[in-house]
């Protein structure tokens, strides 16, 4: 019982930081910005997608994956990506999602704000390594921002936003066949129309990290 009891303080203790931050970036966003950054499961974006069973001669066959990375940024909108599975994963597509979600924030507002806060998925491969301490080092030796604030949120115990918005797009890829990426795209594009308190962008393809 202690022991739970102490998971879960730190658990609603890491949410409590997330819910203040991304309140103040939807009313202040000269001060604080909030970012989340993260990937949907892979195995939802394989082509073609059949809305019933696989068909038997294409049982171990390779399909055309797909990996949908996104950000969430409070006050500003759902930005999704989709990369090809041979387009290599790990702290570089995280970093260039944030990065080009950063650079439309910065067109769209007019300013940085004063602190950057990033929540990011507890894993070292992709987030707890150098290239994430590099670059938030970098955006405020640069002078963008005067702090970046990174929040790991626990494993498991995310069930946040961006994860209800990979949820409904989920769901949405369900309800049609697709075969090609641009019928992927505008399948996930149509489910977000139909959900526009989360402000979403159009897909963009990333070529290239």
């Amino acid at each position: 019982m202690r022991a739970r009891g102490e998971h879960d303080e730190l658990h609603l203790g890491r949410r409590h930081q997330l819910d203040d931050a991304g309140f103040l970036a939807c009313t202040d966003p000269k001060k604080m910005w909030c970012l989340v950054a993260d990937a949907a499961t892979q195995a939802n974006f394989l082509l073609p997608r059949f809305k019933c069973r696989k068909p038997k001669d294409l049982v171990g066959k390779p399909f055309w994956g797909h990996k949908l990375s996104a950000v969430y940024a409070y006050g500003y909108g759902f930005m999704p990506f989709l990369t090809h599975k041979s387009q290599k994963a790990g702290p570089n597509l995280v970093w260039t999602t944030i990065w080009i979600s950063l650079c439309r924030m910065r067109d769209h507002y007019g300013f940085w704000p004063e602190i950057l806060h990033i929540t990011v998925d507890n894993t070292t491969g992709e987030n707890k390594c150098g290239v994430t301490l590099w670059f938030c080092a970098w955006l405020v030796k640069s002078g963008k921002v005067k702090q970046v604030r990174l929040l790991f949120l626990m494993v498991g115990h995310t069930h946040i936003i961006i994860d209800q918005i990979f949820g409904t797009i989920t769901i949405g890829l369900k309800a049609e066949e697709l075969l090609t990426p641009d019928e992927l795209a505008e399948n996930i594009n149509r489910t977000m129309a139909g959900q526009p308190e989360h402000k979403a962008h159009k897909v963009t393809f990333l070529n290239s990290v």
